[in-house]
């Protein structure tokens, strides 16, 4: 028994030790610093697990036994809840379906696409240029007249044919006297992970009899990198609206107004903010921005930045599980849930975003059309059942819209708050973007209000 508490104790040593060894793996060198906040609260646990441990070293037997026991029966419960959470899981619906779900990763089917066609792409967004030194150009869009691979989230991978820009669109939209929308956006407006006829551009095209709807929208987009387009790209159509789409969730890697502060370390985007003389002219140089763009694709592809996990991988399954992924998620989505309620301001609006919203009304007025504002809510607002004006700062957020006279399109209030379940809109109510459903009741309620 003696022998066996030493080698619990040493155990326990060795474990808090490579632990801490890990987190600061994962918190400074595969994320370079960037989400100390994240990984703060390992680093508390990873340095009192360590402390208890020395502490337990020096404990009698009988007392060592006693904890050990409480130990072990609480690892095993947090083990069956975390086995719970796994089979209530979008993974465990998936696997279970009766739907043909593709199971491959993103990696793997680009690869397996490119076999069959090979000048096949995938969609690089401009969000990958953010942290690029010395560049001659950043881009605004994706390659080119290309088959582009964008992705699965409702059971089958999606592609597109890129326009002359590298935008989801028809090529033949940019042809026309007159389109009757121009929607700036991240991804929602791009139209993931749905066929085009399903997007919100297409639903569009539809529901005004074919006429000229194009999207700038891109993955990733901040505010920033929407005006940036914006001014590079309005002025090559005539159109009556535009329509600029505020999604409040993750963007860029954090909350909206967050990822605003990245963007603006970018040297190129930070002129478009401070110089309104500023222009890439990017519609005279796509061969450029299709070399960039193309470069940018390549890394990702080498260092299989894209790849992923398939669902059906039993050994990265397994390690999530061991690393109790789902009671972890669980627990950080009910601390928000807590601090959401007791907050009373979650988020500041960035000074720069309402400089933003008002050089984007003066140049789409400058242009004859009129903007309106459609406010996508994100969905953790619905899974910690968190309606309030507070939350995200929504309230204050619409009100300086108003203050901007800006018509607002608010799906939260017209969509997301009058339906029973609104994460039923989300493929098996856990990712980001809307099922086929979803972007079809979101595009009918934008394209009534601007009927």
């Amino acid at each position: 028994m003696k022998n066996l508490s030493k080698i619990i104790s040493f155990a326990l040593i060795l474990f808090s030790i490579f632990l801490l060894a890990y987190v600061f793996y994962r918190a400074e060198i595969y994320h370079s610093g960037e989400k100390i906040s994240f990984y703060l609260k390992y680093y508390i646990f990873s340095i009192l697990l360590f402390i208890f441990s020395i502490i337990f070293l020096f404990l009698n037997n009988e007392l060592k036994k006693i904890i050990s026991i409480i130990l072990f029966s609480i690892i095993i419960s947090f083990y069956m809840i975390e086995a719970y959470l796994f089979i209530n899981s979008k993974q465990y619906k998936i696997i279970t379906s009766e739907i043909d779900y593709d199971y491959r990763t993103q990696y793997e089917a680009y690869k397996d696409f490119q076999s069959k066609e090979k000048e096949i792409v995938s969609t690089i967004g401009p969000v990958h240029s953010l942290k690029t030194q010395n560049q001659s150009l950043f881009p605004l869009s994706g390659i080119s007249n290309s088959k582009t691979l964008l992705c699965n989230e409702n059971g089958f991978f999606t592609l597109y044919q890129s326009d002359r820009y590298g935008f989801n669109n028809p090529d033949y939209e940019w042809d026309k006297k007159k389109i009757d929308f121009l929607i700036a956006g991240d991804s929602f407006a791009q139209g993931w992970c749905v066929n085009r006829k399903d997007s919100i551009a297409g639903i569009l095209r539809k529901k005004f009899s074919n006429k000229g709807v194009i999207t700038l929208g891109q993955v990733g987009n901040g505010p920033l990198t929407n005006y940036a387009a914006l001014r590079e790209y309005l002025s090559l159509v005539e159109t009556d609206k535009v329509i600029w789409m505020h999604y409040e969730g993750d963007d860029l890697s954090g909350n909206y107004f967050q990822g605003l502060k990245q963007e603006i370390k970018n040297d190129i985007l930070n002129k478009y903010l401070y110089n309104l003389e500023f222009s890439q002219d990017l519609y005279l140089k796509q061969d450029q921005v299709n070399k960039v763009v193309r470069k940018i694709l390549d890394f990702q592809i080498n260092e299989y930045q894209f790849s992923g996990k398939s669902y059906m991988d039993f050994k990265y399954t397994f390690f999530k599980f061991i690393k109790m992924f789902k009671l972890r998620n669980f627990i950080d989505l009910k601390l928000d849930q807590i601090q959401n309620k007791n907050a009373k301001d979650i988020q500041k609006i960035n000074p720069e975003y309402k400089l933003i919203l008002k050089y984007v009304k003066n140049i789409v007025e400058e242009n004859n059309a009129k903007l309106y504002f459609v406010f996508l809510p994100e969905l953790n607002r619905y899974k910690l059942r968190v309606n309030d004006e507070k939350f995200n700062d929504y309230q204050k957020l619409i009100n300086f819209i108003k203050s901007l006279d800006i018509p607002i399109i608010d799906l939260h209030e017209e969509v997301f708050k009058k339906i029973k379940n609104p994460k039923s809109l989300y493929p098996w109510e856990t990712d980001v973007h809307y099922t086929i459903e979803g972007y079809k009741i979101v595009s009918e309620i934008i394209g009534k209000n601007l009927k």
